[in-house]
C-alpha cells in the first residue's frame, strides 16, 4: 500500500482542529516545535488515511508511541499471519524430548529412541 502525502491545507486543518497541542500529552506546539501527523491505527494493521484516523503528535510522542505501541503490534501480526499461512519456520525438537530422536536412560546413557510400534 502506498502511502499519500497529507497536503498543506489537510496538515493545517488537523493543526487547527487539535488546537495546536498533542494529543498523548497536550503540549502546546508553538512556532519551531516539530510536530508530526500520525495514525491513531497503524496503516499496517488495517488503518485507513482518513482524517478521523489521523492525530497531530510532537516528535518525542510520536516516536515513542511508534516504538512503544506500533511496532511490536504490527510485529506480533506479522508472526500470527506466517504462522497462519505455515510459512513460519518449524522448531527443532528440544534435544531428549518426546519429538527427539535420542533420550537418556536412567544410567545416564544416551541412546537411540525407539519407535512406538503401532
Amino acid at each position: 500500500m502506498t502511502r499519500r502525502r497529507l497536503s498543506t491545507r489537510a496538515r493545517l486543518g488537523l493543526f487547527l482542529q487539535a488546537q495546536g497541542r498533542c494529543r498523548i500529552c497536550s503540549r502546546l506546539l508553538t512556532p519551531g516545535t516539530r510536530w508530526e501527523i500520525d495514525h491513531v491505527v497503524p496503516l499496517a494493521l488495517g488503518g485507513a488515511d482518513a482524517h478521523d484516523n489521523l492525530q497531530v503528535l510532537c516528535a518525542p510522542c510520536h516516536s515513542g508511541k511508534t516504538a512503544t505501541l506500533d511496532l511490536p503490534a504490527i510485529a506480533k501480526a506479522e508472526r500470527i499471519r506466517a504462522r497462519h499461512l505455515g510459512a513460519a519456520r518449524p522448531r527443532r525438537p528440544m534435544q531428549g524430548g518426546r519429538a527427539s530422536k535420542w533420550k537418556r536412560t536412567v544410567d545416564g546413557r544416551v541412546v537411540e529412541r525407539l519407535k512406538d510400534p503401532v
